[in-house]
């Protein structure tokens, strides 16, 4: 049963926005599927969940954008070591499952997941048609996992090292989620 929780205050600085991203977290954790809402017009709960609502603004409509969302390796690496040390990942494990989920049908959700990706993480963002292509193909199936990995790299451009370390420099050195320090 689907239940919508709200926290709202018109005073600021009294945790609106912690409050909603770490219940959210937890119940996500719970095994709960979570949609977080920002309606602040600063987005700051969005900006403290890492994602930079200037891809919508880009395109508010995601027209030619397709909801198929591709991985670059990073997420699934992470989740495979993740495994291997016994480490519990759930919020990851689940965005690289909801990668997954995206190449099966088409959704909005992911198509605006898939813009937000390509902004935030210099991630492809494919068009409709690509989306398509790779949906069809992935129907026929794949003879291996080394032949599915061959058809998935032809669509992704994992970032340069530098790059990569620019950016993970960058995020050691970010200060505090939201520009007042307030969360």
């Amino acid at each position: 049963m689907a239940r919508t929780i709200s926290i709202a205050n018109q005073k600021g600085g009294v945790g609106k926005t912690t409050t909603a991203i770490n219940l959210g977290g937890a119940l996500a954790e719970l095994g709960h599927r979570v949609l977080c809402v920002d309606m602040d017009p600063q987005a700051h709960a969005t900006l403290a969940l890492g994602i930079d609502p200037d891809a919508l603004e880009e395109n508010p409509t995601l027209e030619d954008v397709s909801d198929y969302t591709s991985d670059s390796g990073e997420g699934r690496w992470t989740v495979e070591e993740a495994v291997e040390l016994s480490v519990p990942m759930p919020v990851i494990s689940s965005a690289l499952f909801a990668r997954f989920a995206s190449r099966q049908k088409t959704s909005p959700t992911m198509q605006a997941v898939a813009a937000l990706r390509g902004q935030f993480g210099g991630h492809q963002v494919m068009t409709v048609a690509e989306g398509e292509k790779l949906r069809d193909e992935a129907e026929a199936g794949v003879k291996s996992a080394d032949a599915a990995q061959r058809k998935a790299a032809r669509k992704e451009k994992p970032p340069s090292r530098k790059a990569a370390a620019a950016k993970a420099k960058k995020a050691t050195t970010a200060g505090p989620a939201s520009p007042d320090g307030k969360g």
